[in-house]
């Protein structure tokens, strides 16, 4: 698959776990693939372990989320990024680094910053990628 497909297909996934979630509508998510973003958290964790930013992803807001119907205990939790690369993206998941965060193979997704943003209508949200 290519990397643009792998990516829409990887963001379309991330909004669908959160699509029915009535506290997540009209909330604009930001997703960071593979480059450096001034959100404070994701520069302190690149700066506290020294590593390149083309091995992670981040995603804002931080919403938890159950990994199946069954499994409905606290702790099943897990962040919707790492349900996603887990369960539905196992193939560009590298190991996690000291911290514990998910790293991912670079080069599978198109680095940049996304953000899933209401049209001009209010009624539609899409993915656009704003760098």
């Amino acid at each position: 698959m290519k990397r643009t497909a792998l990516t829409e297909q990887f963001l379309r996934t991330l909004s669908n776990h959160l699509s029915s979630r009535p506290e997540c509508r009209h909330i604009s998510y930001r997703c960071v693939i593979g480059v450096e973003d001034t959100n404070p958290k994701q520069l302190d964790i690149l700066d506290a372990l020294g590593k390149d930013p083309s091995r992670y992803i981040s995603f804002y807001p931080n919403i938890e989320v159950y990994p199946n119907i069954h499994l409905k205990q606290e702790a099943n939790k897990s962040t919707v990024l790492n349900h996603v690369l887990t369960y539905h993206f196992p193939e560009i998941v590298d190991t996690p680094d000291i911290l514990g965060n998910l790293t991912v193979y670079p080069g599978f997704l198109v680095n940049g910053i996304y953000e899933y943003q209401l049209s001009v209508t209010g009624k539609r949200r899409k993915w656009t990628r704003i760098l």
